[in-house]
């Protein structure tokens, strides 16, 4: 499925969905760490953002039982390349289909080191996109200004 990251200011970056389809708006926010995606995601802090992970793989370790039982506060997540096979013995799920039990988008396959540097010293809002269809880049540009 067709998913896209379009900033405020009219940029856009194609990627591919691998968690629920629809559209959500929100602060673009970013996170260096190597490892505490499932934590990124359920923080009260990242209520309504949309997060944006720079480390290479995102969800090696899978989504554990409790954690699994917690609800996504992210608007949702955008990251370089998801993990479709974890590896870790108290994974229960993918993060792709954490993402999907609660209604949240999940964006790879983008450069997410270059996203990083272009709102690095300027806060963002975005839409994120993941549907069937290429969207009007114009209407989500104006939704994400709004």
């Amino acid at each position: 499925m067709k998913a896209f990251v379009v900033l405020e200011d009219g940029k856009v970056f194609e990627g591919k969905s691998f968690g629920a389809s629809g559209e959500v708006a929100g602060e673009v926010v970013f996170s260096t760490d190597m490892v505490g995606y499932q934590e990124v995601l359920t923080a009260a802090e990242n209520q309504g953002k949309a997060v944006l992970m720079t480390y290479t793989m995102i969800g090696n370790c899978g989504i554990s039982k409790d954690v699994a039982e917690k609800n996504i506060t992210a608007a949702g997540i955008i990251v370089k390349e998801a993990c479709v096979n974890p590896s870790n013995h108290t994974s229960v799920m993918t993060l792709g289909d954490y993402l999907k039990k609660n209604g949240k988008i999940g964006i790879d396959g983008v450069d997410t080191r270059e996203i990083m540097r272009y709102i690095r010293n300027n806060t963002m809002k975005a839409v994120l996109y993941a549907g069937d269809e290429t969207p009007d880049f114009e209407i989500l540009t104006k939704k994400a200004k709004s």
